[in-house]
């Protein structure tokens, strides 16, 4: 009882801390070094999980002095998020954020070794694309480059939020091969089989339209998902079908803009009603103005 108080005081405290950094970093300046020793010490015999804990108080100390950080702490605090990755991915996701914001430098010689904690198949998905997303998005997709053995094991995993996610970051980041073309297109119409095919959808509305194949395919299946009563479906396909202009001579701008007009016409709902407006007004095209649209 009085470890788990004791555990519960420290954790307070450390809470309490990160907002104090965060609002007010040069309060803290003069007290860098023992406050920096004194967290390390209090939690060096507490349970790991408050070890893990701990490190996010002491990445923020990166806001405070940067020099002195990076000099004396930075090696030693990544070394200890990445070796318990896969037991507290949430807490050490928010340390690795936190040390790629601050110091990108002693960040970007660590690339190699972040990608590397993925290979543990004990992390959930979730948090595997969370990572490399942030990776991404911190150095862009040459620097990181993902190599064809971790693709092949991302396609893999569910698609959801943090897929779509991942895979949007990575597609507007790197050179399209054949290879991930044709396993990404393969994922899409996979998942557009599902009648919650929302994400999929999402995708197809946010990477360029080269990062795919097979349009007219998926197309003709986005058209009959918008027959089934999905409101987020239908939120997001006016702009999936957007991007899949002259993608094909079948998916000309008037066949799409002609689909897209009478879609928002025959739709019941005023918000998907709404979207569709929105997304032919942001694209406008002079085909709206010929007589068909107007009467």
């Amino acid at each position: 009882g009085n470890t788990i108080e004791n555990e519960n005081i420290i954790l307070a405290s450390l809470l309490i801390f990160n907002q104090l950094i965060r609002s007010c970093p040069d309060f803290i300046l003069g007290i860098f070094q023992p406050l920096y020793t004194s967290i390390i010490e209090s939690v060096s015999e507490k349970s790991n999980k408050l070890q893990i804990i701990a490190c996010e108080t002491l990445a923020l100390l990166s806001l405070v002095d940067q020099k002195t950080f990076i000099d004396n702490c930075v090696e030693d605090l990544f070394e200890k998020v990445k070796t318990n990755f896969h037991l507290y991915p949430k807490y050490s996701l928010k340390v690795i954020n936190i040390l790629l914001e601050n110091t990108s430098e002693f960040m970007e010689k660590k690339i190699d070794e972040i990608k590397s904690i993925v290979d543990n198949n004990d992390i959930e998905p979730k948090y595997v694309f969370k990572l490399l997303t942030k990776l991404i998005q911190s150095f862009g997709g040459k620097k990181v480059n993902i190599e064809k053995e971790l693709l092949d094991k991302l396609f893999l995993y569910p698609f959801d939020k943090y897929y779509c996610d991942f895979f949007i970051s990575l597609t507007l980041n790197i050179e399209i091969t054949d290879y991930f073309r044709e396993n990404l297109t393969n994922c899409l119409f996979k998942e557009l089989l599902r009648d919650n095919s929302f994400y999929a959808l999402k995708m197809i509305a946010n990477v360029p339209k080269h990062t795919f194949n097979k349009h007219d395919k998926i197309y003709k299946k986005i058209i009959s998902l918008s027959s089934l009563n999905i409101q987020k479906n239908k939120e997001i396909l006016p702009m999936a079908l957007y991007n899949l202009i002259d993608s094909s001579k079948e998916l000309s701008i008037e066949n799409i803009t002609t689909y897209l007009f009478n879609f928002a016409i025959c739709e019941r709902d005023s918000n998907v009603r709404y979207i569709t407006i929105k997304v032919l007004f942001d694209n406008f095209n002079q085909i709206l103005s010929r007589s068909e649209y107007i009467d």
